[in-house]
């Protein structure tokens, strides 16, 4: 290497912009290693990844799985005074790691779907006595199922958990589909705590009140949300066609899937207050939808 780069200011910079995507990165930092960490939004998950080389030219790469962006690469300072030779290694490396990256995602995604298939096939008809469909006065439908915690840790080969506390009792399983494809599921639990099948893909991944219908979407109207209860009960009100995204990073994605498969079709998104606000106008301006947004007078 032809110059010196400040390895400390590099790391900084790098963790920077772990931070701009609310990766919540380990300290120290692990070099040369790709690392899965938690994110602002889930404290206690494994919904970050990222890779850091601290040698030659520092560089690495990052993505907060929640928040629908992606794989960004990056890199220090400094690439203007490399010689060709230096860029061409330099990029080699960051490549690789990229395809590793993918390579690992991929291998993961593929063993999810097998998992949620498993899930699906040993499930049953949900029932509506479940204690998180009674809390949230929730009519099932038969797209969502339901089986008994046993049985999952069987089939997972692990009790799944939300934010270090076990799933437990009966769950409800809502099958994510990407394309025309079971990706994963998200198991819920009687008292509402929430888990995803360990890598499986999310995004573009959506879970829909009932089978998505043939045609262009003329005359149809299709509500999309963040959660599976959101979506329900605004299904239950008013009889449209209901799709969750599951994550509102995700709900930008599912939106343009929608309004791809269905062109002509009336698009609404029921924003969660706060965050889901801002994420459910930033979509349906993109594809050309509306936004409802509840109002819950004092109490709100």
């Amino acid at each position: 290497m032809t110059f010196k780069i400040d390895l400390g200011q590099a790391e900084a910079d790098f963790l920077a912009k772990l931070r701009e995507r609310g990766i919540l990165a380990p300290s120290p930092l692990p070099v040369r290693k790709f690392t899965r960490c938690p994110v602002e939004s889930k404290p206690r998950g494994r919904d970050g990844a990222f890779i850091f080389f601290d040698d030659g030219l520092p560089a690495g790469g990052f993505e907060n799985h929640t928040d629908g962006i992606g794989w960004e690469n990056w890199h220090a300072s400094g690439m203007q005074n490399l010689s060709e030779a230096e860029r061409t290694a330099h990029r080699a490396r960051v490549q690789a790691a990229r395809e590793k990256h993918d390579a690992d995602e991929k291998r993961k995604a593929a063993n999810a779907a097998r998992k949620a298939q498993a899930l699906v096939d040993a499930s049953h008809d949900p029932r509506n006595d479940h204690p998180y469909a009674v809390g949230k006065l929730l009519a099932l439908p038969a797209t969502v199922r339901e089986i008994d915690l046993a049985d999952a840790v069987r089939i997972l080969g692990y009790q799944p958990k939300c934010e270090d506390k076990p799933l437990q009792g009966r769950l409800l399983v809502v099958p994510v589909t990407v394309g025309d494809k079971l990706s994963t599921v998200e198991m819920i639990d009687e008292s509402g705590r929430k888990s995803a099948i360990y890598g499986g893909q999310k995004t573009g991944g959506y879970w829909a009140t009932q089978a998505m219908p043939d045609g262009d979407g003329a005359g149809l109207t299709i509500i999309i949300g963040e959660g599976m209860a959101t979506v329900l009960s605004a299904t239950m009100a008013t009889g449209h066609l209901g799709v969750a995204a599951l994550c509102c990073g995700n709900l930008l994605a599912v939106g343009k899937m929608i309004r791809k498969r269905y062109s002509q079709a009336k698009i609404v998104f029921v924003a969660d207050l706060g965050i889901g606000v801002k994420k459910c106008t930033e979509a349906a301006r993109a594809v050309d939808g509306y936004v409802a947004i509840p109002t819950f007078g004092d109490q709100q």
